[in-house]
């Protein structure tokens, strides 16, 4: 098997045919692309809608014959992204990498400037993220039954990390609270890249 032919590109490869395909009616009638396309990631670089925006930038300019530029526009639960995306010119070449944190659960949040169902067409699935829950190496904890256990003993003093206010560990760290009956604080940074920096006794990790 080529080493290469791996199922994450094998999808990529997917995401690229799709979207050519998807814009081809587009492209029969002003020769889309006309020139490089942008891919806006409301996250800092490193983390891991970046490296998923780079592999797909990378597989889709051979695909369309253009370069494809990443650009990163983090912050505010990654509308800024969504925003640029949404008043871009309607051409076909401003791309964006969207995320359930910004088109899903920003919206109920905080007030935006433009409507994420509206101004924003959606092309396609490009990947699933799972939420994981891990914790420092040197911590104590070695199970999810220790650490509840240690949030019990010690309610409002452990923390957990997440990419930012509203994003999906956000909101599944204070699911977990919930469900166990405890108290963790949150902890938010400006992306995952950043989050994966901290060493706590309990993190929140995709």
């Amino acid at each position: 098997m080529n080493p290469r032919s791996t199922p994450r590109r094998r999808l990529l490869a997917a995401a690229a045919l799709t979207l050519a395909g998807a814009l081809s009616p587009a492209a029969a009638q002003t020769a889309w692309p006309e020139k490089p396309l942008r891919i806006m990631v409301g996250a800092s670089p490193g983390g891991g809608t970046d490296i998923l925006a780079r592999l797909l930038a990378e597989r889709l300019a051979p695909v369309l014959r253009q370069s494809v530029v990443v650009e990163n526009r983090p912050g505010a639960s990654n509308t800024i992204a969504a925003e640029l995306t949404a008043r871009a010119a309607p051409d076909g070449h401003t791309l964006l990498l969207a995320t359930n944190t910004g088109q899903a659960v920003a919206p109920h949040l905080l007030k935006l400037k433009f409507d994420p169902l509206k101004d924003l067409q959606p092309l396609g699935l490009v990947a699933v993220m799972p939420n994981v829950l891990v914790v420092s190496a040197t911590s104590p904890y070695r199970s999810v039954q220790d650490l509840v256990k240690a949030m019990a003993d010690k309610p409002g003093q452990l923390k957990y990390g997440s990419s930012g206010i509203g994003s999906t560990q956000h909101i599944v760290g204070e699911a977990f609270n919930l469900a166990t009956s405890t108290k963790a604080i949150h902890v938010p940074y400006k992306g995952a890249a950043a989050r994966r920096t901290w060493t706590s006794s309990a993190a929140m990790s995709t």
